[in-house]
């Protein structure tokens, strides 16, 4: 039987909530951004061509055989047959692709290269190793033209200028979503400083074993249990909490803010709200709304949806200031020292991202059981 933990709801008190302050970063979408998605949909709907009469070169699509060795010894996951890679790619580790680069369907030869110093597998760091190969076929993409047809193949409209102007519209959409996000982080940042109690520490035990037990099931869902993630991240499970430790504490101080917010507010949620949220939880899982609610209950729906009506109203009483991206650029620009261009560029994206509370990269099933990836 697994301990419960209980524990007795902290006493809060907000020194401020109306009129908090924040900004709010408008990005215009530019031409360039236009092309570049519709250049995405051109290579999504791309036909693949086999090659007959040259060598391989980058961009191409093989298809190989592979046997790696290290010391003579074949390890682990360092052998594949029928393996498409696209030259150029870096799914590999560094030099293997490159080294494809020239040869033709029938050949057989050795890729020569270096595992590298922080490469997931410990027995494999900085290793010396040998893939025997063999090319059994070449493709390249061949790109569907740039027209009114193709505009009617991807989308619902007619002509390129219109399926270019929806484009257009998407990016303004998803842009405009991530300065709304960004505004209410701010917000939350400065109603979590705001914000008096004392917090029993097993309420953010509690949220991490909720995210860590999230995070679990999602790799089981991908074919990765726990020992294996832990192998190829070289984590264990105190590490591995201990990545859901900050995201886990804003998430708890947000709500217990947030509830204060509600009952300062008297904020209230109706019947039909509750009805219309069954619903849409309902419509996003493909379920009826009767097996929703013998799932999730009313009181507790009712309280996420309070939740969510405080986070608007903070939002509508707050002071927001728009600034332009150009002119948030040029700031961090001005403040950065190095190498300005990447450090404008990454720093403003990264504002501009959504918050994630797990920030190792982990491997996919497939790139799991290859080694030379």
């Amino acid at each position: 039987t697994g301990l419960v933990k209980y524990f007795t709801k902290p006493v809060i008190e907000l020194k401020q909530y109306k009129g908090l302050v924040a900004e709010k970063v408008i990005r215009e979408v530019s031409e360039d951004e236009v092309n570049q998605d519709v250049d995405n949909a051109r290579k999504r709907n791309a036909r693949n061509i086999e090659v007959t009469d040259r060598p391989a070169q980058l961009e191409d699509t093989v298809t190989m055989d592979y046997s790696g060795s290290v010391d003579g010894e074949k390890f682990e996951g360092g052998t594949a047959q029928g393996h498409r890679l696209k030259l150029g790619s870096g799914q590999f580790i560094p030099g293997f692709e490159e080294q494809i680069v020239g040869h033709s369907v029938g050949d057989e030869f050795d890729v020569n290269v270096t595992f590298p110093a922080e490469y997931h597998a410990e027995d494999l760091k900085g290793k010396v190793a040998v893939f025997a190969v063999k090319l059994h076929k070449i493709e390249y993409e061949e790109l569907p033209a740039l027209d009114d047809e193709f505009a009617k193949d991807v989308s619902e409209f007619d002509t390129l200028v219109a399926y270019k102007a929806d484009v257009k519209a998407r990016i303004e959409e998803r842009n405009n979503q991530a300065a709304d996000a960004q505004v209410e982080d701010q917000l939350m940042d400065t109603l979590r400083a705001n914000m008096e109690g004392d917090i029993p520490a097993c309420m953010f035990e509690n949220e991490i074993d909720s995210m860590a037990r999230d995070y679990e099931q999602r790799m089981q869902a991908q074919g990765i249990d726990m020992k294996m993630y832990f192998k190829y991240t070289g984590m264990d499970e105190k590490s591995f909490r201990e990545q859901f430790k900050e995201h886990a504490e804003k998430q708890v101080k947000n709500r217990l803010a947030l509830e204060k917010v509600v009952q300062l507010e008297g904020i209230q949620v109706t019947a039909e709200e509750v009805e219309e949220e069954y619903g849409k939880i309902a419509a996003a899982y493909g379920l009826e709304a009767a097996a929703v609610k013998g799932q999730i209950s009313e009181e507790l729906l009712k309280k996420d949806v309070a939740i969510r009506k405080a986070v608007d109203w903070v939002k509508a009483e707050a002071n927001i200031t728009e600034k332009p991206y150009e002119a948030l650029v040029a700031e961090e620009d001005a403040e950065k020292t190095g190498s300005p261009k990447k450090a404008k560029e990454e720093g403003t994206r990264e504002d501009l991202e959504e918050e994630k509370p797990v920030k190792k990269a982990v491997p996919d099933k497939k790139k799991t059981e290859t080694a030379a990836e």
